[in-house]
């Protein structure tokens, strides 16, 4: 038992439709979507134990998706660039006294 029978046949040739038919695909234009890379920076920062508990389960909270803690760590900072200068500087001297 052998796989010598089992070569590649070129299909038939259906005449003028065929070679028509073969143009026409192979002209094609194929449609891509282009995606924007992120570049991303590796960084390192040190987080006290409660603070790493509170990522991991903020991380865990959707059911639907999953949620990286880096992902966690970009929604934080983005809800904190979008306070007031005032209430940034209120948040920061808070985290600050610990």
């Amino acid at each position: 038992m052998g796989l010598e029978g089992l070569k590649r046949k070129d299909p038939p040739d259906s005449g003028p439709l065929s070679k028509h038919n073969d143009e026409f695909v192979a002209g094609a234009k194929v449609k891509t979507k282009v995606k924007k890379v992120k570049k991303y920076h590796r960084v390192a920062f040190m987080l006290d134990n409660i603070a790493d508990a509170q990522v991991d389960r903020l991380s865990l909270l959707p059911r639907t998706f999953r949620v990286s803690r880096s992902k966690v760590v970009r929604v934080a900072v983005a809800l904190l660039a979008a306070q007031t200068e005032e209430e940034i500087v209120r948040l920061l001297q808070s985290a600050h006294g610990e």
